[in-house]
């Protein structure tokens, strides 16, 4: 080291590692060269980074960023921290790792909103199913123990009945006999079937011991359906569901939603770009959306234009801890799914000394906990955020019109079919008198021929 000049120490603006405040670099990296400009007694003076952010490799071998200053010798000390991987750690010389570090997906957090199809989720698909099951055999055995038999009766006449018969015969509302009373006795066990299943005053009720048995038992289980039903649908209703994206990068690629990026020049830019097109990592890199360069123009994308990022978990930590901090709300949220993992180091000029030097005090920092330290304090508040989306703390909520517009298209659609229905009914009604007309016409104008008297000459 020329201990007549100061060093050169490149660095970018990337909270929480480093910020550059005008009064010098703060941040832990900023805390970080302090440790070592004492330890060393060197001074040093900052070095912006330029165009290409922390630095890619070109075609012609050639690197851009941070990366291509230190390569260049134009620093000397890449303070970064640069992530470790194997083209970077041919071109200049790395640090024993300071950090570990994961890079996960960022977006806007999801909201509670409300659900249109609210009013179905009390019951999953399969319970709907077996709900509609066990309606339709009920009215099946329903109609099998109780009209069979009154349809044997009637057509064998009160007298000619068996035992059987005559226990099970119930006390019908319908006078009709024969198969057009059999229809209108089927018609009326359908509608108790369901009229119980949606707790419907029903004005007929079976009158004999198998009727009253089998409604006994339709009854309760219709009870606890409606009762299951009910407390699922206004506890929904009060806490709507949270609906999330994605969870995982196979989920984002397959959506169009929501556009993504990635930070240029960072570790998942140079391996997605990298990786073969059929892959997971080479399909991400063919729908991404945009690189943002900079810290600054990264943050805007997430939190005003909508955007999700690849980005290192520490970061959107910091973001948390500042919004927290300052407004008390937690605007982005993170999938549970690692993207990658890696490890973060200080990058050095090949074959220079500094790095042997420097090696022994990082390890000394990491083996005491100051690195765990100085990331904790500038990242405490972030932890209120780190709930899933529709588990924060239950408040009360005024319920809005959105909650309730599934139950009104359930509701329109009912009015439809029943006006569908009644048209129905006039058009039959219509034919039905057209048809007794004709015949009441015909009865009419069919000739009668007198009887002739026989007479004897």
């Amino acid at each position: 080291m020329d201990a007549e000049r100061c060093l050169r120490v490149g660095y970018g603006h990337w909270p929480p590692f480093s910020m550059y405040t005008g009064d010098g670099l703060a941040g832990i990296m900023g805390t970080v060269l302090d440790v070592l400009a004492y330890k060393l007694n060197f001074c040093y003076e900052l070095v912006p980074i330029g165009p290409g952010g922390w630095g890619t490799i070109l075609a012609n071998g050639t690197w851009t960023g941070l990366m291509g200053m230190c390569h260049r010798g134009e620093v000397d000390i890449a303070l970064g921290p640069l992530a470790i991987n194997e083209e970077r750690a041919a071109a200049v010389d790395m640090s024993v790792p300071l950090f570990y570090d994961q890079q996960v997906i960022s977006y806007s957090r999801p909201k509670l909103e409300p659900d249109l199809a609210g009013f179905i989720r009390p019951f999953t698909p399969l319970m709907w199913l077996i709900n509609g099951l066990v309606v339709i055999l009920v009215f099946i055995a329903t109609c099998i123990l109780l009209v069979t038999p009154s349809s044997w009766k009637s057509h064998r006449g009160s007298g000619s009945s068996s035992g059987l018969t005559r226990g099970l015969a119930v006390d019908w509302s319908v006078r009709e006999t024969g198969p057009a009373g059999t229809w209108q006795r089927v018609y009326q066990l359908m509608l108790w079937t369901f009229g119980v299943l949606l707790n419907q005053s029903m004005a007929w009720f079976p009158s004999n011991n198998t009727g009253r048995v089998l409604g006994g038992f339709w009854l309760m289980a219709a009870l606890i359906i409606a009762t299951v039903y009910r407390s699922n649908l206004k506890a929904m209703i009060i806490i709507p569901k949270v609906n999330v994206p994605f969870n995982n990068l196979e989920e984002l690629i397959e959506q169009s939603e929501i556009p993504y990026i990635v930070i240029g020049g960072g570790a998942v830019y140079s391996t997605f770009k990298a990786a073969a097109r059929d892959s997971l990592f080479g399909r991400a890199w063919s729908n991404l959306a945009q690189a943002a360069w900079t810290y600054q123009e990264g943050l805007r994308l997430i939190l005003y234009e909508g955007h999700a990022i690849i980005i290192d978990h520490t970061t959107i930590l910091n973001v948390l801890h500042g919004s927290f901090s300052k407004t008390s709300t937690c605007p982005l949220w993170m999938t549970r799914e690692v993207i990658m993992s890696y490890m973060l180091s200080v990058g050095f000029p090949k074959n220079t000394s500094l790095k042997d030097r420097v090696n022994p005090i990082f390890m000394s920092i990491r083996e005491h906990g100051l690195i765990n330290h100085w990331m904790h304090e500038e990242l405490m508040n972030s932890t209120h955020c780190l709930t899933p989306p529709g588990s924060e703390p239950i408040e009360q909520r005024s319920l809005q019109l959105q909650d309730f517009y599934g139950v009104f298209i359930l509701f329109g659609f009912g009015l439809v079919l029943s006006l569908l229905v009644f048209l129905l009914e006039l058009v039959w009604d219509r034919l039905c008198n057209h048809h007794e007309g004709l015949s009441q016409s015909t009865t009419r104008t069919q000739p009668t021929t007198a009887p002739r008297l026989l007479t004897s000459d």
